[in-house]
């Protein structure tokens, strides 16, 4: 099933880890997928690496500059934003990447549209303060 299909999202520190993940999860079930990353290379990689749906963006998310300047090309090249996803806060990794890209592509989804103003833990039990 493609649950994302003709949907675009817009990810922070995309290249690796946990925005990696959602990329691809994302690209799976159909969406196109800008990679945003201080590390260019790295973004243009993984854009190669996921395929025709992924887009390399160079953002530095302490200039605002290069965060309007990635957003103006994620809609140049895929139409108006409707997903982004913040992955630039180190809190540290409470689970695998895998673990919190089912909730990310559902939160996405067609399914999810009812659901406003939410807060969901997906952290395998753990609890953060």
């Amino acid at each position: 099933m493609m649950r994302l299909a003709g949907k675009s999202a817009l990810v922070t520190g995309g290249a690796r880890g946990i925005g990696r993940a959602f990329a691809q999860a994302y690209i799976q079930e159909g969406a196109r997928f800008a990679i945003a990353e201080i590390d260019f290379g790295q973004a243009q990689q993984t854009a190669a690496d996921l395929g025709t749906n992924a887009l390399a963006a160079k953002m530095d998310v302490s200039a605002q500059a290069s965060i309007d300047a990635a957003v103006v090309q994620t809609v140049k090249a895929f139409g108006q934003k409707k997903r982004e996803v913040g992955n630039a806060v180190p809190y540290g990794r409470m689970a695998r990447a895998e673990d919190l890209t089912g909730m990310a592509v559902f939160l996405a989804s067609r399914e999810a549209d009812y659901i406003v103003a939410q807060t969901y833990n997906v952290d395998g039990g753990q609890w953060m303060s």
